[in-house]
């Protein structure tokens, strides 16, 4: 059976899940950059915040008028903050790896 027949470790499979959800969102904001990074409701606006509470980027537009009583932050400085922790989540994934 090799690897296949060995119990499923929740921990490497908690892992797995995080690294498949920040990919799909790293997805996204490619996908989003690739069509010049602009709003899908506001097509003349750039999206240039991030929706802490929706987890999502959002233009001027949309920061004031659907997400006014949301946490807001720069794009740049979300992406900074997930690739920190996507770097974080493959280190601890190698060290337990590694053991």
């Amino acid at each position: 059976q090799g690897v296949t027949g060995l119990p499923d470790s929740h921990l490497a499979v908690s892992l797995c899940e995080q690294l498949q959800n920040q990919a799909t969102l790293s997805g996204e904001t490619r996908e989003a950059n690739q069509s010049g990074n602009r709003c899908s409701f506001h097509p003349y606006e750039k999206l240039k915040l991030y929706c802490k509470h929706c987890q999502v980027p959002v233009c001027v537009d949309c920061a004031t008028e659907s997400h006014e009583e949301h946490p807001t932050m720069s794009l740049k400085k979300a992406a900074q903050e997930r690739r920190s922790t996507v770097q974080a989540l493959i280190t601890e994934g190698r060290n337990i790896l590694e053991t």
